[in-house]
């Protein structure tokens, strides 16, 4: 499958999105097209990084698109892209501080982004079982939980000193 994903962070071999998402996915047989658009933002814009998104999906003939909630895409984006049979999958919450459980909840002020994005998907999954639970206590649709078809390493969710970027 031709897999779609972006984020807003340079692409590093330190990065857990980029490390085990996009080579979790290629490892299983995909062909991963992953898109920093924190750089095509600082030279186009907003509304020139969506332009471009639909551009990349389109010349490599995506299949389907992967989407967090802090992807910052307009959810017209998501519904042009599921207009064109893409498939758009909301993939909530990869980060080492909610997959901990127990640790932290999801941030509150993303709670908006994320109905808007889950209403302009497909489907919404999570890898982490917690975050099932934390959907349900705060009474709002929670999404289907999928392991992982690939091994990961656990990332701990202690408080560590920041490295330079």
């Amino acid at each position: 499958m031709r897999i779609l994903i972006w984020h807003y962070l340079p692409a590093e071999p330190n990065s857990a999105y980029w490390f085990w998402l996009k080579g979790g996915m290629e490892a299983v047989g995909n062909q991963v097209v992953a898109i920093d658009c924190h750089a095509l933002m600082a030279m186009f814009g907003r509304q020139g990084m969506q332009h471009l998104l639909i551009r990349y999906a389109e010349a490599y003939q995506v299949q389907a698109v992967i989407v967090t909630q802090r992807n910052q895409v307009e959810p017209h984006l998501l519904t042009r892209m599921r207009r064109m049979g893409i498939a758009v999958i909301m993939y909530r919450f990869d980060d080492g501080l909610i997959a901990a459980p127990g640790i932290a909840p999801y941030p509150a002020g993303d709670w908006l982004r994320t109905r808007l994005y889950r209403d302009a998907c497909d489907l919404s999954v999570t890898v982490c079982r917690g975050m099932v639970a934390q959907a349900v206590a705060r009474g709002e649709t929670p999404p289907e939980y999928l392991p992982l078809p690939y091994g990961w390493q656990a990332v701990s969710a202690a408080v560590q000193p920041l490295r330079p970027v």
